[in-house]
């Protein structure tokens, strides 16, 4: 009974949008492990508490990783975290189509579930009550300042439902990025988005999906 339990509460999480803690982190990363056997620089968009990150630096010797976060309550576990930590650039803003600022809607600040769109998880007795200002950029204007022309090994996008927007505004630099791996899930039902749009999205710059 308790095995049926916990696997109940794993699919339960899934639906929710909720990663499985650790261990989902690991089997994010082993996924593509074989296409990059020597990463150096690696995008972290929607880092939340920094496990991604920190799998990525027990596995590589990334000579540079940029997490963007727009959570204020995760910037400062992201910057305790990674103090001293000279390849990590912390960015305190989200990813999108348009510069902008907008909100971010969570159960609660600092929240893995944080989304630009407000849930409706009443059904899992998740309520979206907590309202936090963010600030929303684009992708190709941040890659033209740090990183212009530069080869990125792993675009990551984990941001509740919006990956769509931050892959639109990744603009003509997904050119230069070799693997992009996305979230896709119960918050893609909040946000009316389909698997079908992102096929399409691939097929339309050359990546097999």
């Amino acid at each position: 009974m308790r095995e049926i339990l916990s696997k109940l509460q794993y699919f339960l999480d899934l639906s929710q949008g909720i990663g499985y803690g650790t261990s989902s982190i690991n089997v994010e990363v082993n996924s593509f492990l074989r296409y990059i056997p020597d990463g150096e620089i690696f995008i972290d968009v929607g880092g939340n508490k920094g496990l991604y990150s920190e799998r990525l630096l027990e596995i590589f010797t990334p000579k540079q990783i940029h997490i963007f976060e727009p959570s204020k309550t995760n910037i400062e576990i992201l910057l305790d975290k990674f103090k001293g930590n000279g390849s990590i650039s912390i960015n305190n803003c989200g990813l999108s189509n348009i510069n902008h600022n907008s909100i971010l809607y969570s159960n609660e600040f600092g929240s893995g579930l944080g989304s630009l769109t407000k849930r409706r998880l009443k059904h899992f007795g998740l309520d979206f009550q907590v309202e936090e200002k963010i600030q929303l950029i684009r992708f190709d204007e941040y890659y033209k300042q740090k990183l212009d022309n530069k080869i990125i090994d792993l675009l990551k996008i984990d941001v509740e439902g919006h990956e769509l927007d931050v892959l639109d505004g990744v603009g003509n630099s997904i050119n230069n990025i070799k693997i992009i791996q996305f979230e896709f899930g119960g918050c893609n039902i909040d946000t009316k988005t389909y698997f079908q749009d992102f096929w399409y999205f691939f097929e339309k710059n050359n990546f097999q999906i």
